[in-house]
């Protein structure tokens, strides 16, 4: 009789063959139980009560890992289960619900991680994309001060050019404007040589012709 009862407060053997529909079979270090309708119930209920369990408070976890992940399972008659090891892999070993709430708690808290994990990851793939978008930005900037740069050069070289023909044209007007006073200097002394020729005409005819 203690050792019937001894079984039951430890769990008992059984085949693996007599798993069940809704049966959870808890394989430590490995992804899942396998493909069975209970086991993705159960990556179901903790997938989708991930979050929520992180976001309660410590004294409230177990509680929340009972009534979200175990109940439902063992209301569908299902039981948590778990492989025995090296040769005794064949045969499992089932549970106590306690024992089915811890599994269920470590298995949030490896979501939780595994989310985490998620996001970092798609964080870095945005700032690996942000960083290559922000190098073609940079590459773009360097093309259009390199545009602005030629750009700079060549009023440069129209300035120099204009600079010059104003020179030569300054050389020129110089030349032009020297050259006009020459031309009214001389046209003065002309027009007062033309006026004491003028003169001297006069003279002459009066002398030539009295009145």
């Amino acid at each position: 009789m203690e050792a019937d009862l001894a079984r039951l407060l430890d769990g008992f053997k059984m085949e693996a063959t007599n798993i069940g529909e809704y049966d959870v079979v808890i394989k430590q270090g490995r992804k899942g139980g396998g493909g069975s309708a209970g086991n993705r119930l159960y990556d179901e209920l903790i997938q989708k009560n991930g979050e929520a369990y992180a976001e309660i408070p410590t004294e409230n976890k177990r509680q929340f890992a009972t009534t979200r992940i175990v109940d439902p399972i063992l209301n569908r008659g299902g039981r948590f289960l778990k492989p025995g090891v090296g040769k005794e892999e064949a045969k499992v070993k089932i549970l106590s619900k306690e024992k089915a709430e811890d599994a269920a708690m470590q298995k949030l808290r490896d979501q939780k991680k595994t989310a985490a994990k998620k996001r970092g990851s798609n964080g870095n793939a945005e700032g690996a994309k942000s960083g290559q978008d922000g190098s073609e930005e940079v590459e773009t900037l360097r093309l259009l001060v390199n545009e602005l740069v030629r750009e700079v050069k060549a009023l440069n070289e129209k300035a120099y050019i204009l600079e010059e023909k104003g020179k030569v044209c300054e050389f020129y007007l110089a030349q032009y404007s020297e050259g006009r006073d020459q031309f009214e200097d001389e046209h003065e002394s002309l027009g007062k040589r033309l006026t004491r020729i003028e003169n001297c005409t006069d003279i002459i005819i009066k002398k030539v012709f009295p009145e």
